[in-house]
């Protein structure tokens, strides 16, 4: 499987470690999708996997925190880690990912605040943050994410403050979800808040 660049095992009953999985996959695999299966474990390392540029792990049962070495996934567009417990403050580093155009991390059990450097994403369009335990604000920076399209960080009972007015302001950017916040959202047609 040296060659193998796509792998789709989504929606089956698949089960075992993540880490047993991606021992067995090829070093060149561009797209990973183990969506709504059951694996298990811990992500302990990416290092194998930096060619990847779509990865799917959404609706499994996915633990533990994020591993420092995510920022080898230099080519990243989609990264899907909702539905899991997966845990911790969710990694600064994943600013530094300048293709990602999606990402989704919740509902997990993630805690802290919101990164600030999620504010270089410059190909950013959908941030799915709803559902976990952050804290704080949404940070200004966000405001410089000129193509987002949706951004959800409802359910997250700890974040407050208001959404920044230069989000408010983003021409491209459809809905601030902030249900179940205690987010002032002051953007008029953009915001969801019940």
């Amino acid at each position: 499987m040296s060659s193998l660049q796509l792998l789709a095992l989504g929606s089956n009953q698949f089960h075992g470690h993540v880490m047993d999985l991606f021992s067995g996959i090829a070093s060149n695999i561009a797209v990973l999708s183990i969506s709504r299966n059951d694996f298990t474990g811990s992500i302990e390392s990416f290092s194998k996997l930096k060619h990847l540029e779509y990865f799917n792990a959404a609706g499994n049962h996915l633990s533990g925190v994020l591993p420092n070495d995510a920022d080898v996934l230099s080519h990243l567009q989609g990264l899907y880690l909702n539905y899991n417990k997966l845990e911790g403050k969710i990694p600064p580093f994943i600013g530094n990912l300048t293709y990602l155009s999606e990402l989704g991390l919740g509902p997990n059990y993630f805690s802290g605040s919101l990164p600030s450097t999620f504010g270089r994403l410059e190909n950013l369009e959908i941030l799915h943050v709803q559902g976990n335990f952050l804290t704080g604000s949404i940070p200004k920076e966000y405001s410089n994410l000129s193509n987002a399209v949706a951004m959800n960080f409802g359910m997250n009972r700890e974040l407050s403050g208001s959404v920044p007015v230069g989000m408010c302001r983003l021409a491209t950017l459809e809905t601030i979800t902030v249900t179940d916040t205690e987010i002032v959202c002051d953007c008029q047609q953009k915001c969801i808040t019940a």
